[in-house]
């Protein structure tokens, strides 16, 4: 499942994935992204940082809290020191710099699912 406000990155990381063999589910926000994950419980959640309506840390700690998904990826376009230890806190199981470079994400989702 990925969840990611812009259809244009989120289209790109779904048809990389797809043509690399995964099934991959879309949500254009966070609560949808939740809501989505309760219903399918995806083996791995790819969540932006920024949404418009909770942040990706929101996300994954529900996410979490509910245990809808194994794994929890965060894409952060800021990899600051408030931003890595809000990672760490909410729980999630890895984060990527978010970049049109998908080959990052490609090795990260094959780590998680492994």
């Amino acid at each position: 499942l990925i969840i990611d406000d812009s259809p244009t990155a989120l289209g790109l990381m779904r048809s990389f994935l797809e043509e690399n063999g995964y099934k991959v589910f879309t949500a254009l926000n966070g609560q949808d992204g939740v809501a989505k994950a309760q219903e399918i419980k995806p083996d791995l959640v790819v969540a932006d940082v920024v949404l418009p309506d909770m942040d990706g840390f929101e996300v994954c700690r529900k996410i979490k809290a509910g245990v809808f998904a194994s794994k929890v990826l965060l894409l952060a376009t800021s990899t600051d020191a408030s931003v890595i230890s809000q990672i760490s806190k909410c729980g999630a199981d890895h984060f990527i710099a978010k970049t049109t470079d998908l080959s990052d994400l490609s090795k990260a989702v094959m780590q998680l699912l492994e």
